[in-house]
């Protein structure tokens, strides 16, 4: 009888160990979650005095992930410009791809996407081309 309480308590004990790493783990995604939610008013505050968010990616110029107030007078919303870096060919250019879209609550806006080639010029970059639409390395 001793050993059918020990073996039940024992087989309760580690159903108790793996729902507490559930419920740790549980913990973790609340409190990430509740930190997002008590930063964002902070960041959307940020955005209404700055009128610009830049976060640098990279080191090449326009590198930068931008997200900004749009203000027009028939145009309302923010707009966000994503760069994503294409590769480089034979001659050591690289290519930045941008994406820029609009999320607009009055007006209507379309995205578009262009390209940017550079090549190192000693320590710096030189834009050596620019295109609408998407990179087509040479």
């Amino acid at each position: 009888m001793a050993s059918t309480a020990s073996s039940s308590g024992l087989a309760r004990l580690a159903f108790m160990r793996r729902g507490s790493r559930l419920r740790r783990l549980g913990c973790w995604l609340a409190l990430v979650l509740w930190f997002v939610l008590l930063v964002t008013p902070c960041g959307l505050l940020y955005l209404a005095t700055q009128n610009e968010l830049q976060i640098s990616l990279g080191e090449l110029p326009g590198q930068t992930l931008r997200v900004w107030l749009v203000n027009e007078s028939r145009l309302r919303g923010i707009a966000i410009s994503s760069p994503s870096l294409v590769g480089n060919n034979s001659d050591g250019e690289v290519c930045l791809q941008t994406q820029v879209s609009f999320v607009l609550w009055m007006g209507e806006g379309e995205g578009s996407r262009f390209c940017d080639c550079f090549a190192r010029d000693g320590d710096r970059w030189a834009l050596t081309s620019t295109s609408a639409g998407e990179c087509a390395l040479r």
